[in-house]
């Protein structure tokens, strides 16, 4: 089941409303949230928990969405546009380095093999 489908089930069983980012919250800290493999392409990083809600991962999660035929809200496919587009115009791709305050930068690059804006490694 997904987080969203355990929020509904718990939801629906409990009659108290259950947050999917409650379920979410309550997996990671039973340690049994392990690497989300679902957007491996799209970010092939072990994320730090502190940098996943970063906007080039929720980027990267919705690209990951539009590649797998998962349908975003129109809204959605608007920011991801424009932000595809603003790396294309200014040469950059995202790039992961865990151990910073910041956690993802952009830098000068060119799409991966597939078309995805990532650098997998960064050399410091």
């Amino acid at each position: 089941m997904t987080h969203a489908q355990i929020a509904a089930e718990v939801t629906r069983q409990t009659g108290h409303f259950v947050r999917r980012s409650t379920v979410s919250s309550a997996i990671h800290r039973a340690g049994l949230s392990g690497r989300n493999k679902q957007y491996d392409e799209e970010i092939p990083w072990t994320v730090k928990e502190k940098h996943l809600t970063a906007y080039p991962c929720r980027m990267l999660r919705l690209l990951g969405r539009r590649r797998a035929g998962i349908q975003n809200s129109q809204e959605q496919d608007d920011r991801l546009d424009s932000w595809l587009d603003q790396l294309h115009r200014e040469h950059a791709v995202v790039t992961y380095v865990p151990d910073t305050d910041q956690g993802w930068f952009y830098v000068d690059g060119e799409p991966n093999e597939k078309g995805i804006p990532i650098l997998e490694e960064l050399k410091l």
